[in-house]
């Protein structure tokens, strides 16, 4: 199983790739795994700003 820092660099991985929705997810997982409020809170600002550019992506037809 990963860690909460090894989840976030996957994330961010993803998120230079243009996989928002997966990064989205990976965030999401990380959020669960995170040791302190403050590093939850950063990760669900994280998933609302990758699922907003992967709806962005979708609306505009980069798919």
């Amino acid at each position: 199983m990963k860690d909460f820092h090894e989840l976030r660099d996957e994330a961010k991985r993803l998120e230079k790739r243009g996989l928002f929705r997966r990064a989205a997810n990976v965030h999401s997982e990380a959020m669960n795994w995170a040791p302190t409020d403050e590093e939850r809170e950063c990760c669900v600002l994280d998933v609302n700003r990758c699922s907003r550019k992967a709806r962005l992506t979708h609306k505009s037809g980069e798919l």
